[in-house]
């Protein structure tokens, strides 16, 4: 392809071999060539036929970037399809699922979600006697885990801890676009984390935690369509937290 660039100011001198050779250009870009050959005799490729090949070649350019626009846009319209049922399967399983069953379902979930979003891992991090500390956790078999004991009060990334229990989400491709003040960075980057993003758990109006989900192969946009139901899934898992806190509660004032 680096020498298809050079091809059509190089007709006349491919011309003594029979052979006309022109590169397929979209945007800029050369995505392929197509040739034009003469097998019985050598000839002369005069402007006027080379210009019309270029124009050939133009609407053949033309005709294969709409055939991968247009598979781009159904694979695009297929992955959303599926997430979507994917959400809308996690947030049912939830409505009657008994109370002791759901620290499982939530790190299934989470495993779901990661493989689903092409991401490495998700924490889940619950508020108890006025720390963070991880409850949930599901990371792909050769992705590190993050060295925070589950139970264990965290004081790692305070930027985003403030912003999560100010019911702020936090959402990153790069470290870069972490303030440059604060040591989110490099407790992002020890645990080898490249993209992330941290939702927060809200319940009765208060803050309980927050969900996060984050790459470690490469950095990765997140795209508002994407936030928004990752924040649905966060209040699924707060409401079915917050039935868990609620019923275990009960059960220790009808015990007293």
């Amino acid at each position: 392809l680096r020498r298809a660039r050079a091809w059509p100011n190089d007709s006349d001198r491919a011309s003594a071999a029979g052979r006309g050779r022109l590169p397929l250009i979209v945007g800029g870009h050369t995505i392929g060539v197509v040739t034009f050959c003469v097998s019985r005799e050598e000839r002369r490729w005069s402007p006027e036929i080379v210009n019309r090949l270029r124009l050939i070649a133009q609407v053949f350019a033309s005709a294969l970037a709409g055939r991968r626009a247009h598979a781009e846009l159904v694979k695009e319209i297929d992955d959303r399809l599926q997430f979507e049922s994917l959400i809308a399967d996690i947030a049912s399983q939830f409505v009657t699922l008994d109370s002791d069953r759901i620290d499982g379902a939530i790190e299934d979930a989470q495993r779901r979600l990661v493989e689903a979003l092409d991401v490495d891992r998700s924490t889940l991090l619950q508020l108890m006697d006025g720390g963070l500390v991880f409850t949930h956790f599901w990371s792909r078999p050769n992705v590190p885990a993050v060295p925070v004991p589950r139970y264990t009060p965290l004081t790692w990334w305070p930027w985003s801890r403030s912003k999560t229990a100010a019911g702020q989400l936090v959402a990153f491709t790069s470290l870069d676009e972490l303030p440059v003040d604060m040591p989110d960075r490099e407790h992002y980057r020890r645990v080898g984390t490249k993209s992330a993003v941290c939702l927060p758990l809200i319940a009765s109006g208060r803050g309980i935690g927050c969900l996060t989900f984050s790459s470690t192969r490469h950095e990765r946009a997140w795209p508002e369509a994407v936030l928004n139901r990752l924040s649905l899934i966060a209040q699924v898992f707060s409401s079915a937290m917050a039935r868990t806190r609620t019923e275990t509660d009960l059960r220790s004032a009808l015990d007293e």
